[in-house]
């Protein structure tokens, strides 16, 4: 299997595409939340060992086939922690396999820290990114940073007047100092920034009548929600995406959807997600495990967590499983087993695209 096709077999399975870096330990200890993806009626029990010492249960029992969005178990890994282990039964359609498997554990936080580190700027922690990410010969590089043009200041003003309200500290921070591209993504310049519906009609291609125009098949909720929100970040790969920030934050059919009631933003107002347009109907809601939005400075995380450290995320063995210990939100395993009741765990994201994010 090429390097391209496991990416692609790992990002449809929901993983955050994982790397080829040199193994490093846990330079400092993190949680890790399990969530088993199993059909339904099937359960596991299994306990988790690191470095032989067991640090926590799993007991679930699937009510419905899939990925559940709240994790089976939370664990504490111990700092520095090189091995984990599951060991337990698997009862899959009424059988029931006993299974154990262990792990090298590769710590990317040596790499990752700069994105959390609230106490820099963000340009800082780009260009602190750019320092950390290994590029090899003959390799592009994942990440270029170069300073804003003299304008932007300006550009930022005047979207802020047509919006009618302020835009995020971070992004203003960020984008008014650099000018980033991560391949052929990247963030909208702010002289070009626009609403996620404008975008949709200019760049993606979408008509602005016929029935092909996104009026005729979004439902009224996310189609006003792409009129009023700002395309921040553009994807550009298997077709086109964005990460944009709706200012008006969560509605009442958003609370009514989620089951919860009002409540503020973490760390700033608005509400960020992502759209894709092979899912363009189903906006992905940035939103933490109890439905609040996630801040603008977790929203940029999640454009380079995607795209700039996506390759450093790829184990180099079946056997290699990769962990972040710099992660605020921790570490998203999912927990599944192949034809032969093997467990596999793969890191996912709490914080973003490939997060167990609310959709539609």
């Amino acid at each position: 299997m090429t390097g391209t096709t496991r990416r692609n077999t790992l990002a449809t399975l929901g993983a955050l595409p994982v790397a080829l870096l040199a193994q490093t330990p846990a330079a400092a200890g993190m949680r890790v939340g399990l969530h088993p993806w199993l059909e339904a009626g099937d359960s596991v029990a299994a306990e988790l060992l690191a470095d032989g010492q067991v640090v926590g249960q799993l007991d679930h029992r699937s009510t419905k086939a899939g990925k559940p969005r709240l994790p089976a178990a939370t664990v504490a890994l111990p700092a520095g922690v090189k091995r984990l282990q599951l060991r337990g039964t698997v009862t899959v359609a009424g059988k029931a396999s006993h299974f154990t498997r262990t792990w090298a554990v590769r710590d990317l936080a040596s790499m990752s820290t700069p994105l959390y580190d609230q106490g820099r700027p963000w340009p800082e922690r780009v260009r602190a990114l750019v320092q950390a990410i290994p590029v090899h010969e003959g390799e592009d590089a994942p990440l270029t940073v170069a300073p804003a043009r003299p304008v932007v200041g300006a550009a930022l003003v005047a979207q802020e007047k047509r919006l009618g309200t302020p835009l995020p500290p971070a992004v203003a921070q960020l984008l008014s100092a650099c000018d980033i591209r991560l391949g052929r993504s990247h963030f909208v310049r702010p002289a070009s920034m626009t609403t996620l519906l404008d975008l949709m009609h200019g760049d993606f291609g979408y008509p602005r009548s016929g029935k092909d125009a996104p009026g005729n098949f979004l439902s009224p909720g996310v189609h006003e929600r792409y009129a009023r929100s700002l395309a921040v970040f553009v994807t550009v790969g298997d077709g086109m995406g964005a990460l944009a920030w709706d200012p008006q934050g969560l509605t009442p059919e958003d609370h009514a959807r989620l089951g919860s009631g009002p409540s503020p933003a973490m760390g700033g107002d608005g509400l960020w997600y992502w759209m894709h347009q092979e899912m363009a109907v189903k906006p992905s809601l940035l939103l933490d495990k109890d439905g609040r939005p996630l801040s603008a400075d977790l929203a940029l995380a999640s454009v380079f967590e995607r795209h700039a450290l996506a390759d450093q995320y790829q184990p180099m063995t079946d056997d290699e499983l990769v962990l972040d210990s710099a992660t605020p939100l921790g570490n998203l395993l999912l927990l599944h087993f192949n034809g032969a009741r093997a467990p596999q765990l793969l890191l996912n994201s709490y914080n973003g695209h490939y997060g167990h994010h609310t959709q539609y």
